[in-house]
């Protein structure tokens, strides 16, 4: 990707020095005039600077309109003379636009990837929130649909994938849904790894990416919610009455260090201080 991305890079800063080089010529010829020549190479610049990556190809493309210019279009011709006053001014303008819009444009791209990560983070993953204000995560979406497909026997295998994150409240609830699970390592790709090795339909995780794989190989936020109106509508009940069964437990770590740090974790249902 980035030896393809260089190549266009470098194709569109020769063919818009080139380009502005011709033009020149070509207003030379026609109307001997060279008064828009600097103004056309900078414009050549702007648009190298604009249009590629990093600062590299602005400054060179800069670099060369100089010494277009003070070779082929500075009197006497063909010859190199650097201390002309207006090759002096056409260089310093030509590195400052170089330098000014690569910046400019680098800010940008940085800002729209920032944005292109975030607005991934927002749609790969699906959190619900119930008629009582209660938040449903990953884990009770799991046992939701999971109880769903089950129902219609469409539960691969009668497996949901789960990862070593997720709640232990999940497993219990599972056992007396009388459905299977498997346990990957954290990341909705190991989630989908051991779901495509055994056919299995329905993994995620906690954090609400979860994988519908009759639709996605990867966690879809869009999916997820489609599938919960469908669960809600066809069964006919709210999200707590579907979520009935399963409860969360409190899960405490802390390090023991009279065992070298090995981490012990504690978990209390949350059954003893609220109703499921």
């Amino acid at each position: 990707m980035k030896h393809q991305q260089r190549q266009e890079d470098i194709l569109f800063s020769v063919c818009v020095f080139f380009g502005a080089f011709a033009i020149n010529l070509l207003i030379r010829k026609l109307f001997t005039t060279q008064t828009l020549v600097p103004m056309i190479f900078v414009f050549g610049v702007f648009l190298i600077s604009l249009k590629t990556h990093g600062y590299c190809y602005g400054i060179v493309s800069a670099v060369l309109s100089v010494f277009a210019v003070n070779f082929a279009f500075t009197y006497p011709y063909y010859t190199l003379d650097f201390f002309v006053e207006e090759s002096i001014l056409s260089a310093i303008i030509m590195l400052v636009v170089a330098v000014s819009t690569s910046t400019l444009n680098s800010r940008i791209r940085d800002q729209e990837n920032l944005r292109a990560e975030s607005e991934k983070e927002r749609t790969d993953r699906c959190l619900c929130v119930d008629e009582n204000g209660d938040v449903v995560d990953g884990d009770a979406i799991l046992y939701i649909c999971g109880k769903y497909l089950k129902n219609k026997g469409e539960l691969a295998d009668n497996t949901v994938v789960t990862t070593v994150m997720s709640n232990f409240g999940l497993y219990k609830a599972f056992d007396v849904a009388g459905i299977s699970y498997e346990k990957t390592a954290v990341g909705d790709k190991y989630v989908y790894e051991c779901m495509s090795e055994n056919g299995y339909r329905l993994g995620g995780e906690q954090s609400g990416h979860i994988i519908f794989s009759k639709y996605a190989a990867t966690g879809d936020g869009l999916i997820t919610a489609i599938k919960m109106m469908e669960v809600m509508v066809l069964g006919k009940q709210t999200l707590s009455q579907l979520r009935r069964g399963f409860v969360s437990c409190w899960i405490i770590c802390f390090t023991d260090s009279s065992s070298l740090g090995q981490e012990i974790i504690f978990a209390f249902t949350r059954g003893l201080s609220r109703k499921s």
